[in-house]
């Protein structure tokens, strides 16, 4: 089953908005990247700020918490190389895919709601239940 998270994941990495790494630690409600002191030109304080992060996987590939969370973006320390951003519910870990999501031009609640259009516009979808039997002589 395809998840909200996993839609808007697509849909932003389609869009061309997103960038790609793997945490070496954090919290609940920081994510922090060692390996951006690698890059030519490191992060400044305000690249992060007002976008999004989603944890894209787990390190431990069970789909476990906080796989498919996702969380404003607040602040970044680039001395530590630490990103403060609302809960996930659990621990950033070791290995956890993550997704950073720019908003310039695409807010993320515009995308929420475009994908709430779009589920509506399907229409109604018969469901037939068939949890329920019945016996003789039985209520």
């Amino acid at each position: 089953m395809t998840t909200l998270s996993q839609i808007l994941q697509q849909t932003a990495i389609d869009l061309g908005i997103t960038d790609t790494f793997l945490a070496t630690g954090g919290s609940a409600t920081t994510t922090i990247n060692t390996s951006f002191a690698d890059e030519s030109e490191p992060p400044d304080e305000e690249r992060f700020k007002n976008n999004y992060i989603f944890v894209r996987r787990d390190a431990g590939g069970a789909g476990a918490a906080p796989e498919g969370r996702w969380g404003l973006i607040s602040a970044y320390a680039p001395s530590t190389y630490t990103i403060t951003h609302a809960t996930v519910s659990t621990a950033i870990a070791v290995g956890d895919e993550m997704l950073l999501v720019k908003q310039n031009n695409f807010p993320l609640y515009e995308m929420i709601s475009a994908v709430n259009r779009g589920l509506r516009d399907l229409g109604v979808f018969p469901f037939e239940d068939t949890t329920l039997s019945t016996a003789t002589a039985k209520t």
